[in-house]
């Protein structure tokens, strides 16, 4: 009963908006290509959140995919971690889309950037009114029909990577775990909660970078699929070839940005289904 009257406030919410995006029964989620960095999007019913959204330069990129779906208001913008691949591009899409609230992890006041990208977002956050959460674990909260959960930052970080807000998206039966840049520390720090368990989809951390996607955390979300974001010929050789024989110990469905371009996951609560902009054999 309680989940109800969260899902109906959640759902009025969206419907009141004066601009109303397309209608997408059960969820969407688009892992959309942005190189070297993450940008997420999350649709369900008539409402939308945008995790991260890659580099400056991917501002153009993230801003037509978005319109390409009828987007011109989002709920939320979740910022994982005050990275420039993640939310180097963040004012422009601001500046671009009419926004509810911004989500953010609480980083510790001494790893607070000042790099023009993040000082830009909170300038241009002031400027068109739009409120900044700090968010952290135990918190949640709908999108549409579907149910986010905050599972991290349990602690404090020592560094931006482990402060990454982590998510768990799920409807129904179908779960999506997003993890931001999520090191094994920050993977342990959820084992710890005993929050976890078995997940649909994974978006592997800190684009399968051999610090994360730990033996002990896939084997605690024994994942049925995930998604790797990462760019072409990046210089810190992502996705590591460690990480993915970790995760084909669990799915031989791994997809990734640089392979398979923009990633679509859909479902209704039961099954997903996804969808690719190109087939790895065009690589």
């Amino acid at each position: 009963m309680v989940a109800a009257v969260f899902i109906t406030a959640a759902l009025t919410h969206c419907i009141n908006h004066l601009h109303k995006p397309e209608n997408v029964p059960g969820i969407r989620v688009s892992f959309i290509d942005v190189g070297q960095g993450d940008a997420i999007l999350v649709q369900s019913g008539v409402c939308s959140m945008l995790i991260d959204c890659g580099e400056e330069e991917s501002a153009s990129d993230v801003i037509h995919t978005l319109k390409s779906h009828h987007i011109r208001h989002l709920d939320y913008v979740l910022g994982t971690h005050p990275h420039s691949d993640h939310m180097g591009a963040m004012a422009r899409i601001l500046d671009a889309f009419e926004t509810d609230e911004i989500l953010v992890s609480p980083v510790p006041e001494e790893l607070v950037p000042e790099d023009a990208f993040y000082l830009n977002m909170l300038e241009t956050a002031r400027k068109k009114g739009i409120p900044i959460t700090q968010v952290s674990a135990g918190q949640s909260f709908d999108i549409g029909s579907a149910k986010v959960e905050i599972l991290a930052p349990v602690v404090d970080g020592d560094d931006l990577n482990n402060c990454s807000v982590c998510t768990l998206i799920t409807l129904g039966e179908v779960s999506f775990l997003l993890t931001g840049d999520a090191e094994t520390d920050e993977e342990q720090s959820m084992l710890d909660s005993g929050e976890l368990s078995g997940v649909s989809v994974y978006k592997a951390g800190h684009h399968g970078s051999k610090t994360s996607s730990g033996e002990d955390f896939l084997e605690a979300i024994h994942p049925d699929a995930a998604v790797i974001s990462c760019g072409v010929g990046n210089s810190f050789a992502h996705p590591r070839d460690e990480t993915i024989s970790r995760l084909m110990k669990y799915t031989d469905n791994i997809f990734r940005t640089d392979l398979c371009g923009t990633i679509t996951i859909e479902s209704d609560g039961s099954t997903f289904a996804v969808r690719t902009e190109r087939s790895v054999y065009d690589n």
